[in-house]
């Protein structure tokens, strides 16, 4: 994995981190739409990283990638549930704050 696939998984890790935000902001009503786009962006970045992974030979640039990868599926898996709850009408977002 070279120094641009290092540079990749940082900016993953904030994107993550940015994309929770906007999730959080969306569940509790600030926001009338999920982060879509966002989410797409994040989607092809994390490709990129799990295909560079495949043929790193470097330890530690491996294991980045792959904490990396596993806080993206930690945190999609959270979203995607809230957003199904939402749609089953099982969770209820507040009103738009103004």
């Amino acid at each position: 994995m070279a120094m641009e696939s290092k540079k990749d998984v940082d900016r993953a890790l904030k994107e993550i981190e940015l994309l929770n935000r906007l999730y959080n902001q969306f569940f509790s009503g600030a926001e009338d739409e999920p982060p879509r786009e966002k989410r797409r962006d994040l989607d092809v970045l994390m490709q990129s990283i799990k295909s560079a992974v495949a043929t790193a030979t470097n330890a530690s640039a491996k294991f980045a990638a792959n904490s990396a990868i596993a806080k993206y599926h930690t945190h999609t898996a959270k979203w995607d549930k809230q957003m199904k709850m939402l749609e089953q009408g099982l969770f209820v977002r507040p009103p738009k704050r103004k």
